[in-house]
C-alpha cells in the first residue's frame, strides 16, 4: 500500500518531490498500488522507490530515475520513459507494452517475464539486462547495446534487431521468427538453442564472431547463417566442429607495472598451453575496463598481488567486482597469485573477502624454474578444474520445460528466502480464494489460518524456487498452480525490510573479536574463527518477535550480538 505522505507530495509536482528526496535520501518512496496514469513525473528521482502494482499508464517519464527501484507488476504500458535511469531496477512482469525507451540506461535492471511488446528501446543500454521469458514481440531493438544479456526462453518474434550488439548475449530456446536483423553482432554467442532462426529476415549483413561458432559447436542454422553473409565453404568447415569437446574461456592477467616481467612470461606460458590470455595493467584504460570483460561467459581474472599493488585502488576496485560477480554466477572467477607475503601482512579489508578455501597461486620463487613450473602447473589445474570440458551432444536437445525440476530434492533441502506469495487469480480452487497468502521463511511454508495444506502447491512452489535459484532472480513473479480440480495464480514477492542489512568487513571483524571471548570458541585460531563467521547470516529481531520455538530442529546456533532474549515456558511463563 503506498504511503499517503508521499502520494500527497508527489501531487505538489516534480519540483516539491525531489527537494523532499533530497532533504530525505534514507527515506525509501513507496508508491506500491498507486494510480498515477497519464501523469507528468519527467526528470523526478525515484531512486530505490516501491511501485509494486502501481499504474503508470501512458505517463511522461522522460529521464526519470527509477535506479534500483522496484516495478514488479506495474503497469507502464504506452508510458513515455526516454532517457529514464532503470540501472539495477526491478521491473520483473511489468507492463512495458508499446512504451518508449528509446536511449533509457537498463544495465544490470531484471525484465524477466516482462510485457515489452512493441516498446522501443533503440539505441537504449541494455547491457547485462534479465530479460528472460519477456515477451519483446515487434520491440525495437535497433542500436542497443544488449552486451552479456540474458534472453533465454524471451520472444522475439518479429522484433527490429537492426546494429543491435548482441555480444556475450544468452539465447538459450529464444525464440526469433521473422525478427529483422541487419549489421547486428553477434559475438562471443551459443546461436545452437534459437528458434525460429531459419525465418529471420536479413535486411544486409551481420557479425558473426568465430568464438560464437565454437561456443555453438557448429550448431548454427545454414539459413541464418547464409543470411548474415557467412560464406558456403566455411559454413560446411563449421559442420567438423560438432561433436568436438571445446573448453571454452578467457583469463585476463592484471599485474602492476613492477611486476610486467613475471605477468609477460605467465602470458606466454599459458598461451603455450592452449589458454587465450590477455595482458591488461592496473591503473590504464584497456580493453578490459572498456569492454566490462566479466560480461564474457567462463572469463578468469588472474591478478598479480605483490608489495608494489596490495595496497592500489584498482585491486580493491577488482577484488570488489570478482567477488560481486563469483556471488552471481556461483562460479570462481578470480585466481590470486601471489609474487610474496604482502597479500598475508597486509592490513587491507579486502583480504577479509578472499574464501579460506580459496587457492591463492604461491608464484614467490618464479625466478626459479622449478618452482615457476610447479606453480604454472598447479595454476593450470585451478583453471581447467573450474571450467570443465564441454562434451557435444549429437542428439537434438529436449524441449526445456518451463520450470525445472529436480525430484531427489526434498523441502528438507530447501532454504527458502523470507518471502510470501498472493492469490491473484483462482479457478474453482477447492481451498483457497482470492487474496489468500502463504508465507514463506527458512525450510517453512505457512499456510492461510484455517486453510488445508495442499501438497501440489508445496510442489509447485519447490519447482519454482529451484528455478529462483538458479537464476539468481529476486524479486516478484507470478505462476499458475498445476492444480487438481481447480488453478490458481500465485505471486511471489521477496519481503524488503531495513530490519534487513549487509554485513561489512567491520563486522566480520567485530564478530571474530566477539567469537573470540566465547569459551567454546577459544581452542580455535583467529583464522578458523573468520572461517566459521563466513557461514553466519545477520538479522535483526522486533521486540516480542520469536526466534526459535520448541519442537523446531536446533540445526542453527543463534549468538545474540546485542540486546536481550527471555525464555518463555508453557503459558507464557518466563523461565530466563
Amino acid at each position: 500500500m503506498a504511503k499517503k505522505e508521499h502520494l500527497d507530495i508527489i501531487k505538489q509536482g516534480v519540483i516539491v518531490w525531489n527537494k523532499w528526496k533530497g532533504n530525505n535520501p534514507e527515506e525509501m518512496p513507496d508508491f506500491s498500488g498507486a494510480n498515477l496514469c497519464v501523469s507528468n513525473l519527467s526528470y523526478a528521482n525515484f531512486s530505490q522507490a516501491s511501485f509494486w502494482e502501481a499504474n503508470l499508464n501512458k505517463s511522461k517519464l522522460w529521464g526519470v530515475n527509477f535506479s534500483r527501484a522496484d516495478l514488479c507488476f506495474a503497469d507502464l504500458g504506452g508510458s513515455n520513459l526516454s532517457r529514464a535511469n532503470l540501472r539495477g531496477a526491478d521491473l520483473t512482469n511489468a507492463d512495458l507494452s508499446g512504451a518508449d525507451l528509446r536511449k533509457a540506461d537498463l544495465r544490470n535492471s531484471k525484465l524477466w517475464g516482462a510485457n515489452l511488446s512493441r516498446a522501443n528501446f533503440s539505441r537504449a543500454n541494455l547491457s547485462r539486462t534479465d530479460i528472460s521469458e519477456a515477451n519483446l514481440s515487434h520491440a525495437n531493438l535497433s542500436y542497443v547495446n544488449a552486451r552479456g544479456a540474458n534472453f533465454n526462453d524471451a520472444k522475439l518474434v518479429r522484433a527490429n534487431l537492426s546494429h543491435a550488439d548482441l555480444s556475450h548475449a544468452e539465447f538459450t530456446n529464444t525464440d526469433i521468427s521473422e525478427a529483422l536483423v541487419e549489421w547486428t553482432t553477434f559475438g562471443d554467442v551459443d546461436l545452437s538453442m534459437l528458434k525460429g532462426a531459419d525465418t529471420v529476415q536479413h535486411l544486409g549483413p551481420s557479425v558473426i564472431g568465430i568464438d560464437s561458432t565454437y561456443r555453438s559447436r557448429g550448431n548454427i542454422s545454414d539459413v541464418f547463417l547464409r543470411g548474415t553473409g557467412v560464406p558456403d565453404n566455411f559454413i560446411s568447415y563449421m559442420a567438423l566442429l560438432a561433436g568436438q569437446p571445446i573448453r571454452f574461456y578467457s583469463c585476463f592477467i592484471r599485474y602492476s607495472a613492477e611486476d610486467e616481467n613475471f605477468a609477460r612470461q605467465l602470458y606466454a606460458d599459458l598461451y603455450k598451453k592452449g589458454v587465450r590470455c590477455w595482458l591488461s595493467e592496473l591503473g590504464k584504460t584497456t580493453f578490459f575496463e572498456k569492454t566490462e570483460s566479466f560480461q564474457i561467459p567462463n572469463s578468469a581474472l588472474l591478478l598479480v598481488l605483490s608489495e608494489s599493488s596490495v595496497n592500489s585502488r584498482q585491486v580493491v576496485k577488482e577484488m570488489k567486482n570478482a567477488s560481486e560477480e563469483e556471488g552471481k554466477r556461483k562460479k570462481i572467477m578470480l585466481f590470486p597469485i601471489c609474487l610474496d607475503a604482502a597479500v598475508m601482512n597486509t592490513k587491507q579489508k579486502w583480504t577479509e573477502n578472499i574464501p579460506p578455501t580459496r587457492h591463492i597461486g604461491d608464484f614467490s620463487r618464479w625466478n626459479d624454474a622449478d618452482a615457476y613450473q610447479a606453480s604454472l602447473n598447479r595454476l593450470l589445474c585451478e583453471i581447467l578444474d573450474t571450467f570443465p570440458e564441454e562434451k557435444r551432444n549429437t542428439e537434438p536437445p529436449l524441449e526445456k520445460k518451463a520450470v525445472p525440476f529436480v525430484p531427489m530434492r526434498g523441502i528438507g533441502m530447501m532454504n527458502f528466502p523470507e518471502a510470501a506469495y498472493k492469490i491473484i487469480g483462482e479457478n474453482d480452487c477447492p481451498l483457497y480464494k482470492l487474496g489468500d497468502e502463504l508465507k514463506l521463511s527458512g525450510k517453512s511454508v505457512l499456510f492461510p489460518r484455517d486453510k488445508s495444506v495442499c501438497l501440489i502447491l508445496i510442489e509447485d512452489i519447490m519447482e519454482v524456487h529451484i528455478k529462483y535459484e538458479h537464476t539468481g532472480n529476486a524479486g516478484g513473479y507470478s505462476f499458475k498452480c498445476s492444480g487438481c480440480t481447480g488453478a490458481i495464480r500465485l505471486k511471489y514477492r521477496e519481503f524488503i525490510s531495513s530490519k534487513t542489512f549487509k554485513r561489512t568487513p567491520d563486522d566480520t571483524g567485530a564478530l571474530v573479536s566477539l567469537l573470540g571471548n566465547f569459551s567454546m570458541f577459544q581452542s580455535l585460531d583467529i583464522h578458523d574463527i573468520r572461517y566459521l563467521v563466513s557461514f553466519l547470516k545477520l538479522k535483526q529481531y522486533a521486540k516480542n518477535e520469536i526466534i526459535i520455538q520448541k519442537g523446531e530442529p536446533g540445526e542453527n546456533l543463534f549468538i545474540i550480538v546485542s540486546g536481550k532474549i527471555e525464555v518463555l515456558g508453557e503459558g507464557g511463563i518466563s523461565i530466563a
